[in-house]
């Protein structure tokens, strides 16, 4: 008998695209109600920005992030309906962090869509700033660009530790054009990313600041499976801990790296990304070589992980007892 103990991960702004979750919600009844339920608990035309935009709309933090989230959750349920099992632990990237809650039973659907609305707003309201990715650099590197460039009275600071050759840094506008041109002249290869704001940065406090208001009155539950956190790359199960997390996720880096290799110190071999594009399954492949990626975020896809899964459960426990076997320590 084999068992599989594989991790379901959630991407984050920067992975949406009009279309997004459109061909799963045709096929999938549950899926579609999940579009439905999200437009009256947002007011927001969630349904018209995925499927039909315009971009320019779509791309608006204040939209973008419910968006994903629903678009994300969508496909997930249709994958829960034909996976032979569910996934031991669960991890998202920055936004995606909301979609693996629901999904690991630690969030309700419309607590979700309600926090990542209010999320999405108090980030979109932050203008000033920007982001720019670095490639092939260590995060030592990163933080002494961060240091060099950082002007007078502003701030820089290393904001996703996404791979072994990616670091994203944030900051001041002005921070980040100097930035660039230390990159420049060392001969560092640097992307300016199209964001409204420093995310994951001190600039970030603000927000953070009023969206830990809304996290103090929602409702957490112990977890069904781990979830893994940005801030501190260790899976936790416990309900208390997410109100002060996922305020101090806005200001602090995203540990993708780390937390990918600490699911690969719980044995984890498997990683199955859910919702649009493939960035996160990218990324894991520069981590750890070996490791296996599916993906879900249409019928294709959908079909082909469902497939492998399968493969792999074969002569392995139910779908019950297999999640009364997950370890919550």
């Amino acid at each position: 008998m084999t068992t599989i103990r594989y991790a379901v991960l959630f991407p984050g702004q920067g992975s949406q695209y009009v279309g997004m979750g459109q061909e799963i919600a045709a096929r999938s009844p549950k899926a579609h109600r999940m579009f439905e339920a999200a437009e009256m608990i947002s007011g927001l035309p969630i349904r018209t920005l995925c499927a039909e935009g315009p971009e320019a709309l779509l791309q608006e933090t204040a939209n973008t992030q419910p968006c994903l989230l629903v678009s994300s959750l969508a496909c997930y349920e249709a994958l829960l309906e034909k996976a032979p099992v569910r996934p031991a632990f669960a991890l998202g990237h920055s936004a995606g962090e909301f979609a693996a809650l629901v999904a690991a039973g630690a969030l309700s659907f419309p607590d979700a869509v309600r926090l990542i609305q209010k999320r999405g707003e108090l980030m979109g309201n932050m203008e000033d700033g920007g982001m720019a990715a670095l490639k092939n650099v260590s995060l030592q590197t990163a933080s002494e660009i961060c240091e060099q460039a950082v002007v007078p009275g502003g701030a820089l600071v290393t904001a996703n530790v996404n791979s072994p050759n990616q670091i994203v840094i944030s900051g001041d506008s002005d921070s980040i054009e100097e930035a660039v041109m230390h990159c420049l002249e060392r001969d560092i290869e640097v992307v300016p990313l199209s964001v409204s704001g420093a995310f994951h940065s001190p600039l970030m406090q603000p927000a953070a600041d009023e969206f830990a208001k809304t996290l103090s009155r929602a409702t957490f539950e112990h977890a069904q499976i781990p979830v893994v956190s940005n801030v501190t790359a260790e899976p936790t199960v416990d309900k208390r801990l997410w109100p002060e997390l996922l305020a101090k996720q806005m200001v602090s880096p995203v540990l993708f790296e780390p937390s990918i290799r600490a699911l690969a110190e719980q044995g984890v071999t498997l990683f199955l990304e859910v919702g649009p594009k493939q960035v996160l399954s990218r990324l894991i492949r520069r981590i750890l070589p070996d490791a296996e990626t599916l993906h879900v975020e249409d019928d294709a896809s959908l079909q082909a992980a469902v497939s492998r899964l399968q493969e792999l459960a074969d002569g392995t426990p139910t779908r019950e007892e297999n999640s009364d076997a997950v370890s919550f320590r």
